[in-house]
């Protein structure tokens, strides 16, 4: 019984490692892996915060709703912003509560970037990127974010510890438009995370 019980604490302890030691892989077209992308942005995110001595971000599925709500809505926009037309999900902060996400701050950062093509980075870089993979992908987004201050401003926000980062993607122009929504959690709150949502935490 006794090692049963030791085999099986083997056995969480590996796949905990194995889930945060997950591998870059190239971008299929054709099988579009958008969780790996979200982690890898998260992952991100949160060693720019550990540089700023800055703990890291915890996911939250509520902020995911809304963070993957604007991403749709953005999906196939010339334009990105953080609005949408009428009053239910009007803002980041409406569009929080519209998940039950009643939190006193709420932030949103917005990105647009290209893949398996050559893509101006004005503000990161003076010659063109072509993105491969998805680690190369998650790398270009958060550059984009860190290197505009109203971005970097909401990364750095030390109030915030709960977040939800979802992506789309639009096959016909290469493009994936990603939404990251931050939050402030009440005290002695419990964000809510979904193995669906955050397959690879």
């Amino acid at each position: 019984m006794k090692y049963s019980i030791f085999l099986l604490s083997i056995l969480l302890l590996a796949s905990r490692i194995s889930s945060s030691q997950v591998k870059d892989t190239a971008i299929n077209p054709d099988h579009f892996n958008k969780a790996l992308l979200e982690h890898f942005i998260k992952i991100r995110i949160d060693s720019v915060r550990h540089g700023k001595k800055l703990g890291g971000l915890q996911n939250d599925s509520l902020l995911y709703l809304a963070a993957l709500d604007q991403a749709v809505y953005l999906v196939k926009k010339p334009d990105i912003g953080h609005i949408q037309p009428g009053k239910k999900k009007n803002t980041p902060m409406d569009r929080a509560h519209y998940y039950k996400a009643f939190y006193s701050m709420i932030g949103e950062n917005v990105e647009r970037i290209f893949y398996l093509m050559n893509m101006e980075m004005k503000k990161v870089s003076k010659t063109p990127v072509f993105i491969r993979t998805y680690d190369e992908a998650a790398k270009e987004m958060v550059e984009g974010w860190v290197h505009s201050p109203p971005h970097y401003k909401n990364i750095l926000t030390a109030e915030f510890d709960l977040t939800g980062v979802a992506i789309s993607v639009n096959a016909k122009n290469q493009s994936i438009t990603c939404v990251q929504v931050f939050g402030m959690a009440p005290a002695g709150f419990h964000p809510s995370k979904s193995k669906i949502v955050f397959p690879y935490e």
